[in-house]
């Protein structure tokens, strides 16, 4: 579990510059985060600065990245030890020829040391009345339009309240506001915002602009409580006081949070895939998870960030990529798995599906496409294929052998026959000749497989033929006591 505890840098002079992309990912940091965050300057860059921005103040600095105009808060850090130290964040945009940001500056300088709350340092003076016109309850007065406004407001001296409007009180729970005039702001403030609290208070009181906070509260009741606070200093009778305006954020902190939730996961679930997930946007790579890194065998994501996708990408294959690209784009749906070859940068290919998705990358149509590697399946496929082959083989071998081997036992048996006496050999002659001649035909026709060559067909004798392979028959049936009878009537009718 990280160390909640709050803790302030002693530097007060001391300012930590960064700069870093839309997504976060740290692209230079001035060494005094040493001082700051107790890092070293290389181990800071490459990062991401939301793997230092405490967890409840992510949401409010990253939409502020989204913004072309110049931003602050105030929100919190992580050291390298786990202690959570509070900033002022100063939030600057560099922007390119169309108004797109391409660049964060961040100039981050932390809050003061406080020894002891400055609401117990400060004596409280007798609170001053109002000038009539601010007491006059009419619709035309100021203090009509404090009191009815839709938001909370407080106005305070040295951190205690000297008035809160109808708002405000609801939002704290609070009946009876008199009871509450004279008392520290702190009694509503959780004990870990207390010091920037104090921080806050002395640096309104010494005209200083503080930013925009999130803090958490809570009602009279103890319920805890989100809120946005934005603070001023306002002079009233010649008194200096603290102008705080209080809007409740507990159910947008809620929805930031499964927001924040879902992004969290789905950021590990790409990081984490398989599979390789890429952002395409002009052609261009913007962003590779680290599977993506492993596949193309490059050390680091930018070796492959910022470079056009068809330099990693067979030529075979660039026009259909382009075509999908372009259809996903302009049909902004999903397209169908494709195949494709990739080439790592050791020049090795790699077979691939690949699947492309529309989305949405710094406010421009992008593509998402994620890489399968199915290598391995071709080179399943190809020895299957090579198996196949030697099986195909291994029958075609079994079927020559046996149909070579019916003739040769024809042969000889007719051999044996017209060694034993038999004394119409002219007959056996033309079998034995027929049977080599059958052999030589199958010897071609094996020979075909390399060259295939057209059918010929050609009239023939059926009567001539059966008795033929009667003839050829007739030896093996003899040899198992058959006899084979044939008779041309039935095939003339």
């Amino acid at each position: 579990m990280m160390n909640e505890s709050i803790t302030n840098s002693t530097l007060t002079a001391t300012n930590l510059f960064m700069s870093c992309k839309l997504n976060g990912d740290i692209l230079y940091s001035s060494s005094t985060c040493q001082h700051l965050l107790h890092y070293d300057q290389g181990e800071i860059i490459g990062t991401r600065i939301q793997d230092y921005i405490y967890q409840e103040d992510l949401y409010l600095v990253e939409s502020y990245f989204h913004v072309p105009e110049e931003k602050q808060c105030n929100c919190r850090f992580i050291q390298r030890e786990g202690h959570v130290t509070w900033v002022k964040l100063h939030i600057q945009k560099v922007l390119n020829e169309s108004k797109d940001i391409i660049e964060i500056i961040l100039n981050i300088k932390p809050f003061p040391a406080v020894k002891g709350h400055i609401v117990d340092q400060l004596s409280v003076a007798p609170l001053p009345s109002y000038p009539k016109q601010v007491l006059m309850k009419d619709e035309h007065s100021l203090f009509w339009l404090l009191e009815e406004a839709p938001f909370g407001v407080m106005i305070n001296r040295c951190g205690r309240n000297v008035y809160m409007n109808k708002e405000n009180a609801t939002l704290l729970g609070i009946t009876n506001r008199q009871e509450w005039i004279g008392k520290s702001v702190l009694e509503f403030v959780q004990e870990d915002y207390r010091d920037i609290v104090s921080n806050r208070i002395k640096l309104i009181r010494e005209g200083k602009a503080v930013g925009i906070i999130e803090q958490k509260w809570k009602r009279i009741n103890g319920e805890e409580l989100h809120v946005e606070i934005k603070s001023s200093r306002t002079i009233i009778q010649n008194e200096i006081y603290e102008y705080v305006v209080i809007n409740d954020i507990s159910s947008r902190k809620q929805f930031q949070e499964v927001i924040q939730t879902s992004r969290e996961r789905y950021r590990r679930l790409v990081q984490n895939s398989i599979d390789t997930i890429a952002v395409i946007l002009d052609d261009t790579i913007v962003f590779i998870n680290d599977s993506g890194v492993q596949l193309f065998g490059a050390s680091s994501y930018l070796d492959i960030v910022g470079n056009p996708v068809f330099d990693f990408l067979h030529s075979d294959y660039h026009e259909a990529l382009k075509q999908k690209l372009n259809y996903v784009l302009q049909e902004d749906c999903e397209d169908e798995i494709s195949e494709g070859v990739w080439q790592t940068l050791d020049g090795e290919k790699v077979y691939s599906e690949i699947v492309a998705i529309p989305i949405t990358f710094q406010q421009k149509k992008a593509v998402q496409i994620i890489i399968r590697d199915i290598s391995y399946r071709k080179e399943a496929e190809k020895l299957m294929l090579e198996s196949e082959k030697l099986s195909i083989a291994g029958q075609l071998a079994a079927g020559i052998a046996h149909e070579i081997r019916n003739p040769l036992t024809a042969i000889k048996g007719f051999v044996q026959l017209m060694k034993s006496g038999v004394i119409e050999k002219e007959h056996y002659y033309d079998i034995i000749s027929s049977e080599l001649n059958r052999i030589e035909m199958i010897l071609s026709e094996l020979l075909m497989l390399a060259k295939p060559h057209e059918s010929s067909f050609q009239e023939t004798n059926i009567t001539q033929l059966v008795s033929e392979v009667i003839c050829l028959l007739e030896t093996q049936a003899i040899l198992h006591n058959i006899r084979i009878e044939f008779s041309s009537s039935i095939i003339n009718e």
